[in-house]
């Protein structure tokens, strides 16, 4: 490396570096704002990891974010990284690992949408748009404050059933797999947890495959108010990327959580329970 490649070098990282603290200091608010005096067109490793590194502040302010501003905000983003091989390349990377990930603790399928809808429509490859346009119309299903879809499954007695006609104030739908080491390990919880146990909520358990002597093996006891279910379309309803995954629903029926956490569904109904009450009114 020459002294001059040296010296733009560390010009570069220091600009990178600099004007990224600038904009979130100064728009740490305001998502559209947030990459502002950011050149996000520029190619260079330096600007490239902080982009990385900045990222998942930005998916943060998209969360808090209406739906007007966050699809500005998602569409501002993209249109200078998609100018280059390599700006497609780190767009694709961040978007995949932050929110594509079932394990990613920024995983938002929402916010997901944004960022494909914008992609596919700046994308030329039509084998890579007719995947997206998949992707995106699974991430689409069951929406928080959609009604979430209608469920056929099959009880342990043998009994055929209905989400939609099984009454509850609160229903978690909790898909599992008998298979799934994960689902296994975090059971245990989900059976000592207060709010799996609580009068006001209907626990379904739902075997989402086809393999009906795997979940004909695998019945375990379960508490009496819980439903242990079988219901092999139900990939078809849901985007169930892993297992397990539990949805909350309240009494229409209407998505409140998507694959959610037990905390996430415990913090919930706690803070809802704590407002309720400090408004006189009877939980839920």
């Amino acid at each position: 490396m020459t002294p001059c490649t040296k010296t733009v070098s560390i010009i570069a990282i220091v600009w990178c570096t600099l004007s990224a603290a600038y904009a979130r200091e100064r728009h740490h608010a305001t998502p559209e704002q947030f990459w502002q005096d950011y050149s996000l067109a520029d190619t260079t490793q330096a600007c490239q990891d902080s982009i990385r590194k900045h990222f998942p502040d930005f998916l943060r302010l998209l969360e808090q974010a209406d739906s007007t501003t966050a699809d500005k905000a998602v569409a501002s983003f993209i249109c200078p990284l998609r100018a280059t091989p390599k700006g497609k390349a780190l767009l694709n990377e961040l978007t995949e690992y932050h929110l594509g990930h079932p394990r990613s603790a920024l995983r938002n399928d929402k916010t997901y949408a944004f960022f494909l809808k914008h992609i596919i429509a700046q994308n030329s490859d039509e084998t890579e748009a007719s995947r997206l346009r998949f992707l995106l119309g699974e991430i689409s299903k069951n929406q928080p404050g959609t009604t979430a879809n209608d469920l056929i499954f099959t009880t342990d007695g043998g009994k055929q059933g209905t989400l939609h006609k099984t009454p509850a104030l609160w229903t978690v739908l909790y898909f599992s797999d008998p298979t799934c080491s994960t689902c296994h390990r975090l059971l245990p919880q989900a059976l000592e947890s207060p709010v799996m146990r609580s009068d006001s909520i209907q626990v379904i358990m739902v075997y989402p495959d086809d393999d009906k002597t795997a979940w004909d093996n695998s019945l375990h006891a379960l508490p009496d108010e819980w439903l242990d279910t079988w219901a092999p379309h139900a990939r078809e309803q849901y985007y169930l990327p892993a297992l397990p995954a539990l949805y909350l629903l309240d009494r229409e029926k209407k998505v409140v959580l998507k694959d959610a956490s037990l905390e996430q569904i415990s913090n919930y109904l706690s803070r809802r329970a704590e407002r309720k009450a400090a408004q006189g009114k009877i939980f839920p």
